[in-house]
């Protein structure tokens, strides 16, 4: 397979303009959960042994 061929099916802006939406709102949902701190791991598997407990 060639080069050109390879990379036909490769979405570009023009041929696909929403996905550079698409990116931006997954950019923008990682700063916003980034701002409102996850919990780190240790508690979620408490909290899941918890939840599996009841």
């Amino acid at each position: 397979m060639n080069e050109k061929q390879s990379h036909s099916n490769t979405p570009t802006k023009e041929t696909q303009p929403h996905l550079a939406d698409v990116i931006g709102s997954l950019y923008e949902l990682w700063e916003r959960l980034k701002r409102n701190r996850i919990p780190s791991i240790d508690v979620m598997i408490k909290q899941l042994q918890i939840a599996v407990k009841q």
